[in-house]
């Protein structure tokens, strides 16, 4: 539109030293700005900026402050006390150093260390009193600062560092960046840690055809705990047309939480409540969008248009929905979820007429398990967790919890044997409503069952069940890019007596 009168123009508002919510406590600032090049995929670059916290604090808000809001996407925050971060970011300067010094031109160069969605290692929760790695947020194009009700918060532990995980999207001209992030901690008691739950709509092997104006997708999770709903944020990228989310109570029906008749990438908001929801357990949260790739969707970044995937990139698609929720318990419990209703629902179904094999039948029971789990390019990381396994549907399937560690979410597995395809198969069903199907052959020379599956358009997995001997199994799990692993995971079960 053209522009109006400037003699009827509001005055601009007046942001202290730029913060929309005032001065931080805490001003998270990197080194020195990062240089991105003009062309090229999107990078993922993380920060890693000491706290130099003597004492643990209560962050209650935080506001954001893109250096360059023409490239930066968008941004996620963690605190780490592990140290992995730092020495990802040593060896990452050490590098670029090295290629300088071999007459090599950087396109992409300064603080930090390149990764792709996640942080570049496998993080460890650590203890609920004394946690080793945690998430604090994130800003997206369009949001407000971000500030807590009173009595809640999230925790950053003392002698941490705070990681700004910032997503580039480049737009064809040389860029500095140096994103700030500012916190602002308790002046009162924390009774509930702030805990975010996440659905995802888009399936990892779905793929939104090229040329179609009307892609509709949706996916659901379950509540496992009584929770109370506070906000919620949509979340897609260019070809996001609609979003809705709703939610429906055991025996219920469905109540919109928020919907988006027309989705603008360039205005994400998160949407609070008018008054706090309870909800139940069992409760089904789910998100449903409209995708438009057609050669009219102005916003589509590639003309003519090509099937696009979910994908970390821009020009990539997803369909989150994050809710911020807290627990209806004091103590705190954690609000925990899955794509698989809670046993005893009526949606609690087999996938199939399947059997129970004595392969299977003989891992029926209570395990404790010792991970050795290993990113490309990072440390190991060794965690203990638990794992139950009880006969489900008439004793006609395995069904499996697994949890790694305290603070992480459970996963649920239903297993069993098609009589039919003559075939294992194992459903994988994670917390933010992806499920995942696994094929599964018995190898008789070393008694164990070899899994694979598609995690994603890019990305295999496999799975090897080693035999029980004396009360002990290990499973071995591998990620592969083609023919790159990049990710592997070694656990030793030990049954538990009695």
């Amino acid at each position: 539109m053209p522009a109006g009168d400037e003699k009827d123009a509001p005055k601009e508002p007046d942001f202290p030293e730029g913060w929309r919510h005032g001065k931080p406590d805490l001003i998270i600032t990197p080194s020195d700005d990062f240089k991105l090049g003009a062309t090229g995929d999107d990078l993922f670059r993380v920060f890693v900026v000491p706290t130099n916290l003597s004492e643990g604090q209560w962050v209650v808000g935080y506001d954001v402050k893109p250096g360059n809001p023409r490239i930066v996407h968008h941004t996620l925050h963690y605190f780490d006390t592990s140290g992995q971060a730092r020495n990802l970011e040593k060896k990452q300067l050490t590098k670029e150093q090295d290629e300088r010094a071999q007459g090599k031109t950087l396109r992409d160069h300064g603080p930090g260390y390149s990764a792709g969605m996640g942080v570049g290692f496998v993080p460890s929760s650590g203890k609920r009193d004394a946690p080793t790695f945690g998430g604090i947020g994130g800003w997206a194009p369009g949001l407000a600062p971000q500030i807590l009700p009173p009595g809640m918060g999230w925790f950053l532990p003392k002698g941490s560092e705070f990681l700004i995980h910032t997503h580039y999207h480049r737009n064809g001209l040389p860029g500095a960046d140096r994103t700030q992030v500012g916190l602002y901690f308790a002046k009162r008691p924390i009774d509930q840690p702030w805990q975010t739950i996440v659905v995802n709509g888009l399936k990892p092997t779905e793929k939104i055809p090229a040329g179609k104006a009307d892609h509709a997708t949706r996916g659901a999770i379950y509540l496992h705990a009584d929770a109370v709903l506070h906000n919620v944020l949509p979340h897609m990228h260019l070809l996001g047309k609609s979003v809705k989310m709703t939610m429906t109570a055991p025996g219920g029906k469905p109540i919109v939480l928020v919907e988006i008749p027309v989705w603008d990438y360039k205005w994400q908001e998160t949407y609070w409540f008018e008054k706090p929801i309870t909800v139940k357990a069992g409760t089904k949260i789910e998100i449903e969008a409209v995708f438009d790739n057609s050669a009219a969707n102005p916003n589509n970044p590639n003309q003519p248009p090509v099937a696009v995937s979910m994908g970390d990139r821009t020009n990539d698609e997803m369909l989150f929905g994050f809710l911020g929720v807290t627990s209806t318990q004091s103590p705190w419990v954690q609000v925990r979820t899955s794509a698989l209703p809670p046993v005893g629902m009526r949606e609690f179904a087999p996938p199939i007429k399947g059997e129970l094999t004595p392969e299977l039948e003989q891992r029926v029971g209570q395990w404790t398990t010792a991970i050795v789990a290993k990113q490309q390019g990072s440390t190991e990381t060794r965690l203990s967790g638990t794992k139950s396994m009880t006969k489900a549907f008439d004793g006609t399937y395995l069904f499996i919890n697994t949890n790694n560690g305290e603070g992480d979410e459970d996963t649920q597995e239903l297993v069993t044997y098609d009589p039919v395809r003559k075939i294992y198969l194992m459903w994988s069903y994670t917390a933010d409503g992806a499920i995942y199907e696994w094929d599964g052959k018995w190898d008789d020379t070393t008694k164990s069952i070899q899994w694979t599956t598609k995690l994603s358009v890019d990305l295999t997995g496999s799975l090897r069940w080693g035999p029980e001997t004396n009360g002990v199994y290990q499973t071995e799990f591998k990620v592969k890019l083609g023919f790159i692993t990049v990710y592997t995971a070694t656990v030793t079960a030990t049954r538990k007596k009695g």
